[in-house]
């Protein structure tokens, strides 16, 4: 997929629960009388319930994705900087397994630099 078609399917699944909620208010209005306020409170609550619900509903049943506008989130490429640093600090952590890694922002980062233990009459570190 290409990054237009990445962005237009963000588009349409992001806008597509205000576009529910739009109807059912429009529904709402011609069977009961409410003000716009109310219709307005209604598409915009609805939305952002409907979205929520439906985004976390997809995890589980991916049919639910038919009704955000599109079946599966938008697949971004990751940057090429960011796939550079961590194959670097993958290699480095080949290279060298029992070197502390100083980089914790690093994804290969090992768990005991960024929780050492605090001996009794030592301050922590800052």
């Amino acid at each position: 997929m290409n990054v237009v078609q990445n962005q237009v399917k963000a588009f349409i699944r992001g806008v597509m629960p205000f576009v529910e909620s739009s109807i059912v208010a429009s529904v709402a209005h011609f069977g009961f009388k409410i003000s716009p306020t109310v219709s307005a409170q209604i598409i915009a609550l609805g939305g952002l319930g409907l979205s929520a619900v439906l985004h976390y509903l997809e995890t589980h049943f991916k049919w639910v994705g038919v009704l955000l506008g599109w079946i599966g989130a938008p697949a971004y490429a990751p940057s090429l900087s960011a796939t550079v640093k961590s194959l670097t600090a993958e290699l480095e952590a080949l290279k060298n397994p029992q070197a502390v890694v100083t980089d914790l922002a690093s994804p290969t980062a090992p768990v005991e630099a960024a929780t050492a233990p605090v001996v009794a009459d030592q301050a922590p570190l800052a």
